[in-house]
């Protein structure tokens, strides 16, 4: 995977440390992963109500109010219903151990565009086969 910039969502859980929770944990260490040894890293925080691009907002949305309802239905963490949406959406490949795993793994591998699809297909998948009705992202500022 070859990208030039990797965006996450994070929560800060310890104030007095310094320590932020990243939401998509997966996804950013299969980010750090194929990048060489010894490479530097211009890594920039942005607190939340700062203006900020689509993708961000895009991301907020999905771990905020798309994700919470579906994961309480099936009774899993957020982390795996991305995972398992994401695998649904985009079709599954075999890895080098053999197993079936989502050919699109994490949110950062999706343009803005992409990440629009897979936005209204889960919206429509959930009210039209679980009966869940997950509101409409708000306007971009």
């Amino acid at each position: 995977m070859s990208v030039d910039t990797f965006s996450v969502a994070g929560v800060v859980v310890e104030r007095a440390r310094k320590r932020i929770q990243l939401v998509d944990q997966d996804g950013y260490q299969l980010y750090l992963h194929d990048l060489p040894p010894g490479l530097c890293l211009e890594i920039s925080v942005t607190p939340e109500g700062a203006p900020v691009g689509p993708r961000t907002q895009q991301i907020r949305y999905w771990f905020g109010v798309v994700l919470p309802p579906l994961a309480q239905h099936f009774g899993t963490t957020l982390r795996q219903m991305s995972r398992d949406l994401l695998g649904e959406f985009g079709g599954y490949e075999r890895n080098a151990f053999d197993k079936w795993i989502p050919k699109v793994a994490s949110l950062s591998w999706l343009s803005a565009e992409d990440m629009s699809a897979v936005l209204d297909w889960v919206r429509d998948w959930a009210r039209n086969v679980h009966g869940i009705e997950i509101p409409a992202p708000e306007p971009r500022r």
